[in-house]
């Protein structure tokens, strides 16, 4: 099989130096042309596997410069080399040209061996650079995916004392993904990189480590926890902060420090009545604000062990009218924006087609500490399709890269960035899964003989609240 010719764009008002270069570079490289830097633009846009551009810089519409400007600011010059072409020859006109990315700069008239000569080396530099960016690019995925397994396998033993299945775990970082994907798309008010949301993604998982040293007793009884027990489980915030603050290594990776946030400030609330430190606004970091909603969110689509399962338009509207606590306004924008995915990817359809699970705890109302903190964990899940790939809406352009080069990234790992761009890789609810459809199972445990009588018993306002502060 024939490999494919690189793809050459030249950019020049003239058809006659567009015609002598194509005439130069020869039936080696496929040639389009473009008569203006708004021509050359559109291209760019439309075509995803250009691998060089020869731009002229005296053009009508939008000149060379504006050309690079608009490269350099939607990080396509990260991804298309430039030669440009030009009878100015002036050193303030070549100086401006590398400063806005140029890879090379060739004067006019043309020497047909100079040209390829420098096309020929441009793009065999440009080959070179990818393929190390892809190196990088496999061991940052390597080293975040033994990461990811480890966080993941830790904050499972949590769930399992917790009699639960391992799918909120899922859930949360999958929610909390989405959830960040979207406020950056509203917003750029918290600077958030791709590598941030899989940052916060990762650490999402640990948010509950610290029930690792709550009583069973009290994670797992089936009725109303007494003041007392309800004061030890709020505990588990400061405990899982605990457990983070004493490691004996990388207490200063990121990884850490956005754990520990999340640990022990994602039972926060916006108008400081949450716990346990009773902070107020934006004194709650993003990370935590974040991970608290897709928390509620989570806990008010999963069966209870005192109530049944909210549907997923009714727990959008329980949050939305604050019945489980006030959030960030701007975060009630991006669920109420969300919600479509969020019922697409924690969809809780199919239930009933599995075993049903065994209840456990939850959390206490947030107006009542006394109001019983109880939670359960939800039903076994309809198959997802774990695989699919997250888009990150963080740059102007989102454009995969040639084959000779690093390619839009598919491998089962979390999105990342690398150089400047976002690339595409599946959910972070797949990087433990891979790329398959596959069908989750609980535990197969049976239903407790109390709960009935407590989806009777206990009021509707508080089993809202208890399935929220969990």
């Amino acid at each position: 099989m024939r490999e494919a010719k690189q793809r050459i764009l030249i950019a020049d008002d003239s058809a006659m130096n567009r015609a002598i270069l194509t005439e130069m570079l020869g039936d080696g490289y496929d040639i389009l042309e473009a008569e203006n830097g708004l021509q050359a633009v559109s291209v760019m846009q439309s075509d995803e596997n250009i691998d060089l551009l020869l731009l002229d810089i005296m053009m009508p519409e939008m000149d060379g410069f504006e050309v690079l400007a608009m490269m350099k600011k939607c990080h396509w010059i990260d991804d298309i080399p430039v030669i440009m072409i030009s009878a100015e020859n002036a050193s303030s006109f070549v100086e401006r040209a590398y400063d806005l990315g140029a890879s090379d700069y060739i004067s006019r008239p043309f020497d047909t061996a100079v040209v390829r000569r420098r096309v020929i080396n441009t793009l065999m530099l440009s080959a070179k650079q990818k393929r190390l960016v892809q190196l990088v690019a496999e061991q940052v995925y390597e080293k975040e995916k033994s990461n990811s397994t480890m966080i993941n396998i830790l904050s499972h033993i949590v769930e399992f004392r917790n009699g639960e299945s391992g799918l909120h775990v899922l859930h949360i970082q999958t929610a909390t993904e989405i959830l960040l994907h979207t406020l950056v798309q509203q917003t750029d008010r918290y600077k958030l990189t791709a590598a941030d949301i899989s940052l916060i993604s990762t650490a999402s998982a640990l948010h509950d480590i610290g029930k690792i040293n709550i009583p069973e007793s009290i994670l797992n009884k089936p009725g109303k926890l007494t003041k007392e027990e309800f004061d030890t489980m709020k505990t588990h915030t400061t405990i899982g902060a605990e457990i983070l603050d004493k490691l004996p290594f990388q207490q200063e990776s990121d990884l850490v420090k956005t754990a520990y946030a999340i640990c022990r400030w994602h039972h926060e609330r916006y108008d400081g009545r949450g716990y346990p430190d009773g902070l107020k606004g934006e004194r709650i970091p993003i990370a935590a604000q974040v991970v608290a909603m897709a928390d509620v969110y989570d806990a008010l689509t999963s069966e209870r062990c005192y109530k049944k399962t909210y549907s997923h338009d009714t727990a959008i509207q329980m949050i939305l009218n604050g019945e489980c606590g006030a959030f960030n306004p701007l975060l009630l924008q991006c669920l109420q924006e969300a919600a479509p995915r969020l019922q697409a990817e924690l969809s809780t359809s199919a239930a009933a087609d599995a075993p049903p699970q065994h209840p456990c705890r939850g959390a206490a109302p947030l107006g009542d500490a006394a109001g019983g903190e109880r939670a359960a964990r939800a039903g076994p899940h309809s198959p997802r399709a774990v695989g699919a790939a997250c888009q990150s809406g963080l740059f102007c352009q989102k454009r995969p890269l040639h084959p000779n080069g690093i390619q839009r990234y598919h491998g089962p790992g979390p999105l990342f960035a690398v150089g400047g761009r976002a690339y595409e890789g599946p959910c972070r609810a797949a990087s433990a899964r891979g790329h398959r459809q596959i069908r989750l199972h609980a535990g197969g445990y049976p239903p407790h003989p109390e709960s009935a009588a407590r989806d009777h018993q206990c009021p509707l306002q508080h089993r809202a609240f208890d399935a929220a502060a969990r």
